[in-house]
């Protein structure tokens, strides 16, 4: 079994027309998403084998937050191709990764994020599916358990949907 996290960066500033996508810094309301969620995980004793974060700009200030509340800190890349990616893109990264780990935590962007979880989970979590048919707004994560041994075993429907979490709730 894997167990993947993910997590939408939270609140950006507005885009600029002066300033490239991808540079966009957290906005307050951000940096108070981001808090909310590092206490959320640092409470719950979230451990991670690595993350995944986009280069962006807000998806790297978002893993810093979680990271910096962490007890225990952890690897993190920061692939290109994560950057605004679809689920195409997200789902072919997952299945390369190394089998000796078994929980990730992936920071990104919707639709992308959103897409993948509803593929990945299928209809296999009634409740959770509801809310993961909704937006997934800023700052909010999902977290998934895959019924599969390797990463390249990832594909529709084999995982369940356990949890979503937004800012300022508690992670069971």
């Amino acid at each position: 079994m894997k167990r993947l996290t993910l997590l939408r960066h939270a609140d950006a500033i507005a885009a600029r027309l002066d300033q490239a996508d991808a540079e966009r810094p957290l906005s307050a309301r951000g940096r108070s998403e981001a808090s909310a969620q590092a206490r959320a995980l640092a409470e719950a004793d979230f451990q991670v084998d690595l993350v995944l974060c986009s280069p962006a700009r807000r998806a790297r200030e978002t893993q810093e937050a979680l990271r910096a509340a962490s007890a225990r800190p952890w690897p993190a890349r920061f692939p290109e191709p994560l950057y605004l990616a679809t689920p195409t893109t997200l789902l072919a990264t997952l299945q390369d990764l190394p089998d000796a780990l078994s929980a990730v935590l992936v920071v990104g962007h919707n639709p992308g994020l959103h897409e993948l979880a509803r593929t990945l989970a299928g209809s296999t979590a009634p409740e959770a599916a509801v809310r993961a048919s909704q937006v997934l707004s800023t700052g909010t994560l999902m977290r998934l358990r895959c019924d599969v041994a390797r990463w390249s075993e990832l594909a529709p429907a084999c995982a369940r949907l356990c949890r979503v979490v937004k800012p300022g709730e508690r992670i069971a």
